[in-house]
């Protein structure tokens, strides 16, 4: 038994010691009560998918934060206090499915506490009526070589592995290998889209519709890469995404871009056509984007004040946000219609 008779006091330096080692007990268990949630978001065809909107839910389903996918389709929350949530995947911009995943944050019981980290990946469905889905003509087949074969599927497993730059060479490679080769063509313009590297990405592109003219994939990804190099380069990119909208005429993409790069080129009139024809090929889904192009298109270029104001309130009713600043803007917009009514 322990007599308090034989403990001494406690000098300064053991005082200081002591409370040392107590808030260092305490930072690990603060710690104990945080991890980090993150991991990929890719397509069918495990493409990275890029700028990505992706929502932590708590158990309640109420956001606690929104992220977007980086140039290799990651994403991360960190400071994640232990808690049920949920991770939603909203990808408007493309035709993939909405998809969500329940996790965990259980620091305090892994290795009685600390840091943690969770992955949790996702693999996005295509919705009906998208790109892939509404392409015309027969599948098409090519006999590949092996040698070029494997050096694409290697290059699937790199890109899988998130190293990028061996993907590319191996792409490259099977491609020169098979100068031919659809796949490695239109996959290496994939990488180089998601790199932003968007001029070799458009001349890929080509090369691919050269080889395959029915895919409306390789023609969409085309006329976007050719949009992403300047406004010099809108009537190319109009082009491909004609080519595009006759081989999937449901896809809403396409007439998305389109509506976005006749605005630019200040065609109001064809921008709304092509937007209106987005909204409508969306098979009654709301899009975000869409409505946010047409409050643009009625606000600041047709100054449609009401339209405007519409387009803004199911913009914020799509994307689930309570944006005062939106608010405030759509509340301006009911006034000037009202004064220019």
């Amino acid at each position: 038994m322990l007599s308090l008779r034989n403990c001494r006091p406690l000098s300064n330096g053991r005082l200081i010691l002591l409370f040392a080692i107590c808030s260092s007990f305490a930072a690990q268990a603060s710690a104990g009560v945080a991890g980090t949630i993150g991991g990929f978001i890719y397509d069918e065809q495990r493409n990275p998918v890029v700028e990505v909107d992706v929502e932590l839910l708590n158990e309640n389903y109420a956001t606690r934060g929104r992220v977007k996918t980086n140039g290799i389709g990651r994403y991360e929350f960190s400071n994640v206090a232990d808690g049920t949530y949920y991770i939603r995947v909203m990808p408007f911009r493309y035709n993939l499915e909405d998809s969500t995943e329940r996790v965990i944050v259980d620091s305090l019981s892994i290795l009685g506490g600390g840091f943690t980290y969770i992955s949790q990946d996702f693999y996005l469905r295509r919705k009906q009526g998208g790109l892939g889905e509404t392409t015309t003509g027969v599948i098409f087949a090519q006999e590949i070589p092996k040698s070029a074969e494997e050096k694409y599927n290697s290059a699937l497993e790199a890109l899988d592995s998130g190293e990028t730059s061996e993907a590319t060479k191996l792409l490259v490679a099977a491609r020169n290998e098979f100068p031919n080769y659809f796949a490695a063509n239109h996959k290496l313009g994939m990488v180089l889209l998601t790199t932003k590297r968007y001029e070799e990405a458009a001349r890929v592109f080509m090369l691919a519709a050269g080889i395959n003219p029915k895919s409306s994939v390789t023609f969409y990804y085309m006329g976007f890469a050719l949009s992403q190099m300047g406004k010099e380069y809108n009537p190319a990119a109009l082009k491909a995404l004609e080519k595009a909208r006759v081989l999937a005429p449901s896809a809403y993409l396409v007439p998305l871009l389109e509506g976005k790069l006749l605005r630019q080129e200040g065609d109001f009139v064809q921008a709304e056509k092509s937007l209106i024809s987005a909204k409508k090929l969306a098979n009654n889904v709301s899009v975000p984007e869409i409505h946010m192009e047409l409050s643009q298109l009625y606000g600041n270029d047709l100054k449609q004040y009401g339209k405007a104001a519409d387009e803004l309130e199911l913009y914020l009713k799509a994307s689930d946000q309570k944006d005062e600043k939106i608010k405030k803007v759509i509340s301006d917009l009911r006034a000037k219609a009202k004064g220019s009514g």
